[in-house]
């Protein structure tokens, strides 16, 4: 079991917070500034084209970022 790393990022797309949670002593964030900036763009861009707030499956393999899928958020908190 893990816990995710937490990014929030503004609507100018400038990293807000940031909460890097320890696995162990050796524990590092996961992605780079500039990632967390390029994943924020690409969500804002999908919920702009789909005209709804969504939830975003994606990953990053040798530095570039793909979406594996995405639906529309039904609730929201």
């Amino acid at each position: 079991m893990t816990t995710p790393d937490l990014y929030i990022v503004g609507k100018n797309f400038t990293i807000l917070e940031k909460k890097i949670v320890p696995q162990n002593e050796n524990y590092q964030q996961k992605l780079s500034d500039n990632q967390i900036v390029e994943v924020a763009r690409l969500v804002a861009d999908m919920k702009e084209f789909f005209n709804v707030e969504v939830d975003v499956e994606w990953a990053i393999e040798n530095g570039k970022l793909f979406i594996l899928q995405s639906w529309p958020i039904t609730t929201v908190q």
